[in-house]
């Protein structure tokens, strides 16, 4: 491929990333419709967007832009070419642009304009290549963006109201669309009031079909098969979207813990990292208890999900993969269950071993500290305390009284930064990170249902707690009941479990994570299909699609998971668990959720346990 058709190509393929087939029986401009066209510079025209030589896709991130230090140089001429040209704008700044899905290594420097909801291609497309033209040589590598503001706000999912007429038909017309239309390419299939106005009855009912980012294709064709399916189902108005899969990639990303972190105790909301592995950190949602048959004892358990405590290839160390068995286990559980025995598992206890804090966060909260240690031992510090300790030790050394509170307030600082580093420390060095191991689990790749039309994927893991961890003087008050970890000391509700528990689209549930804390979001009433490609043991792959339940943010602007949230618990404002986040989609903001009855029943039928509960309050009976 030569350079410019390479240029070409990249740029299409971000700027078409959200959009890349759209059916609508509307005549309503939609941030969806239109053409694009892409010079061989990568400049691109349409009738939403317009930029180049480096865009980002859709949804993008807009952070401060520090390569230079005459952003408003750059503005000004901006605007008077603007001007000269007649473009009516809201806002000219200079940025950093940064895609939420596959972000690039570093934000891109972008004069961001943003103009007014009516399509000008033509005359925005000349306009970034004047300006760019122009800027370049003061910023070599800038970037130039027209986008509309409705775009630039950005695009929302919500739940379809149980009053529209496709509420009840949608597992039905599901059914059908994955029985008549080829979806070796489609990752999801799913159905939101999706647009980009905030006020959700204004956006149209639109059934999204995500589809592999290494696809091609433009599915016009299938986007057409599916308005005539929805024409049988006496459906026209309902808009039809494909674009590109909006799953982060998993990435390790570690966070600062929160200093209750590293007391002891076991948090449910904090994180996870997998032993002896550099695999992405994920969430403890909370803790269970099992009861076997004939047995009066329960028995207590961290749960979380499957594929965040399997370590996938890659990210395996050479002190696990000398583990006798280690790989074949790893393989065995990725098509089968990790069933609970009696002994446990010896394979499972060397090789799926979980730290809480995770041992990346430790780390990275220590480096945290120790840069704000650095920043003030600067050399006038170091002259101050000199000075003190000389005066300290009897010697002819003077200060003045003004140096003397200078150095105390910051020597007092520096005390409490030490004072604050110093059980993270003492929790690295000694190993008490260790929280224990996986006793039982799912699988990567396990469903339940009575047949493939109706399967759900199953992706939980029970992790054997450490006795040091589980005991009650080590809470101290801290957590007087199994509930979500509360870092602002704030009254938090202890997890329960309700079977008569009702969900429905619009209701409002939480999560607490380890990467953004508690979060809030709607729920879908309608379940959407994930279509995933399972390895066979024998080689190949085959396509899995499963059910699941899922959320949209419920206001804008607020996230509800990041990478690192698998496995929190999901539950309504009374503390009633729902079910557990197993994955979440940058590009549309929305999370799947698996059920907590379809967990535990699964849990009863890999463990032979009895009973299932939400373990209640310290101590444990």
């Amino acid at each position: 491929m030569s350079s410019a058709s390479s240029i070409i190509s990249s740029t299409f393929s971000r700027a078409s990333t959200h959009a890349l087939s759209f059916s609508s029986a509307s005549s309503i401009s939609s941030p969806f419709s239109g053409l694009l066209h892409v010079d061989r510079h990568g400049f691109l025209k349409s009738s939403h967007r317009a930029g180049g030589p480096v865009l980002t896709s859709l949804p993008a991130w807009t952070t401060e832009d520090t390569s230079t230090n005459n952003p408003a140089r750059i503005q000004a001429r901006a605007r008077e070419i603007l001007g000269d040209l007649k473009v009516e704008f809201s806002a000219v700044a200079l940025k950093g642009r940064i895609s939420k899905v596959d972000p690039e290594p570093t934000p891109i420097p972008t004069v961001v304009i943003i103009v007014p909801d009516v399509p000008q291609p033509d005359l925005w497309y000349k306009a970034v290549r004047k300006i760019h033209r122009d800027l370049d040589p003061w910023l070599h590598g800038i970037s130039v963006e027209i986008i509309e503001e409705k775009l630039y706000n950005g695009l929302y999912c919500f739940p379809v109201e149980q009053t529209h007429s496709i509420y009840s038909k949608w597992e039905t017309i599901a059914k059908y669309i994955l029985s008549n239309l080829n979806i070796q390419e489609w990752t999801s299939l799913q159905c939101w009031r999706y647009g980009s106005n905030c006020d959700r009855h204004l956006n149209p009912v639109t059934i999204i079909v995500e589809v592999l980012k290494t696809s091609t294709e433009s599915f016009y064709t299938a986007a057409q098969t599916i308005r005539g399916l929805l024409e049988q189902f006496h459906e026209p108005n309902v808009d039809i979207l494909f674009m590109k899969d909006g799953k982060q990639a998993p990435v390790e990303e570690t966070k600062i813990a929160h200093p209750k972190a590293c007391r002891g105790a076991v948090y449910s909301g904090v994180s996870l990292g997998i032993h002896d592995s550099s695999a992405r950190t994920c969430t403890l949602g909370g803790l269970v208890q099992i009861r076997l048959p004939n047995i009066s004892r329960w028995h207590t358990y961290g749960l979380t999900c499957f594929h965040a405590v399997w370590p996938p290839e890659g990210t395996r160390s050479e002190q696990l993969l000398k583990i006798r068995g280690a790989e074949d286990a790893l393989s065995q559980w990725e098509y089968g269950p990790l069933k609970l025995t009696n002994p446990p598992s010896r394979i499972a206890q060397k090789i799926l071993k979980v730290d809480q804090p995770s041992l990346g966060d430790i780390e990275q909260t220590i480096a945290a500290i120790d840069k704000n240690i650095t920043a003030y031992r600067t050399k006038d510090f170091l002259e101050l305390e000199a000075a003190k300790k000389a005066i300290d030790e009897g010697q002819d050394e003077w200060m003045p009284d003004s140096a003397v509170r200078l150095y105390e307030g910051m020597a007092s600082h520096l005390r409490i930064l030490e004072a604050a580093r110093q059980p993270f420390a003492t929790m690295r060095d000694n190993g008490t990170y260790f929280l224990g191991y996986v006793a039982a689990g799912s699988g990567l790749y396990r469903t339940r249902g009575t047949n493939a039309e109706d399967a759900v994927r199953m992706d939980w893991a029970l992790i054997n707690i450490t006795p040091d961890r589980l005991q009650t003087e080590i809470h101290d008050g801290d957590i007087p009941c199994n509930q979500p970890f509360d870092s602002d000391a704030t009254a938090s509700p202890q997890f329960l479990l309700n079977p008569q528990l009702k969900v429905y689209p619009g209701m409002e549930l939480y999560k607490t994570g380890r990467s953004i804390g508690t979060t809030r979001r709607q729920y879908n009433g309608l379940k959407s299909v994930n279509i995933s490609r399972a390895r066979k043991a024998n080689g190949g792959s085959y396509i899995l699609p499963t059910w699941e339940h899922s959320v949209s943010r419920s206001s804008i602007g607020e996230a509800f998971s990041e990478t690192g949230d698998s496995g929190s618990w999901v539950y309504t404002a009374r503390g009633e668990v729902f079910g557990m986040l197993n994955a979440g989609n940058m590009r549309l903001e929305t999370a799947s959720v698996s059920c907590i009855f379809d967990i535990f029943n699964d849990i009863k039928e890999l463990t032979g346990a009895s009973e299932v509960r939400i373990a209640p309050s310290l101590p444990f009976t």
